[in-house]
């Protein structure tokens, strides 16, 4: 990795999660959607930004996630949903909440 990677790996895991969840997304989405652009860092840094921004989300939730291999963003994607992160530019055109947000169907 080049020093530039690098540094930009780095200033991304200070940025928090730009804009947040989306009304009505699902954390599945989110977390796809937020390591997709900025990548992991190691913690649950967009698991625990969803739950915060959506107070019914289970007092377990990271407990759950973890139990189930999801010890980082990327490894909820990977092991909890068994996802591949897209890439940056892929619209996740699989995402139920942008369905039922537009009235499109899968």
């Amino acid at each position: 990795m080049s020093i530039g990677d690098e540094a930009e790996r780095f200033l991304a895991s200070l940025a928090p999660a730009a804009g947040g969840p989306e009304p009505h997304e699902c954390l599945r989405c989110f977390v796809r959607r937020m390591v997709s652009r900025h990548g992991c860092d190691g913690r649950l840094r967009f698991v625990r930004h969803w739950e915060q921004a959506n107070p019914s989300a289970s007092r377990r939730l990271v407990a759950d996630l973890e139990e189930r291999g999801g010890s980082c963003d990327c490894e909820v994607v990977l092991n909890v949903f068994g996802d591949q992160i897209p890439a940056p530019t892929r619209p996740l055109a699989d995402c139920p909440s942008i369905h039922s947000r537009t009235g499109t169907s899968g």
